[in-house]
């Protein structure tokens, strides 16, 4: 699963398989690999969900503005929504969102509709 879009074995540890989807169409999972993705420079764990269909590898933990988070993300079993629409996902980055000041892990719900 965790490769990137172009098939290229992730760099870094990854963390396991930690949600499907109900349709097995997507797996989430968390990684510290930095080539899954174009881009990818925070050097922490980020989410990433693999569509086994379209065979492409996405980052889903960024904040509103697209931005890479600022400290560690992480996903749970379970996470997608019924539809497989959304995917749930916790992170101690406090800039996803404007105003993050309790210094506490958030979760945050990403849509993976393109």
């Amino acid at each position: 699963m965790s490769v990137s879009s172009a098939g290229a074995q992730a760099n870094g540890e990854n963390l396991g398989a930690l949600g499907i989807s109900a349709d097995g169409h997507y797996v989430a999972f968390t990684s510290l690999a930095s080539n899954l993705v174009a881009g990818d420079v925070n050097e922490i764990t980020d989410v990433f969900v693999r569509d086994l269909r379209a065979g492409t590898t996405t980052l889903v933990s960024l904040g509103v503005s697209g931005n890479q988070g600022g400290d560690a993300s992480a996903v749970n079993p379970a996470s997608f929504s019924a539809d497989d629409r959304y995917l749930a996902f916790s992170s101690w980055s406090s800039n996803f969102v404007p105003g993050d000041t309790n210094d506490k892990p958030d979760v945050f719900v990403r849509d993976l509709l393109p």
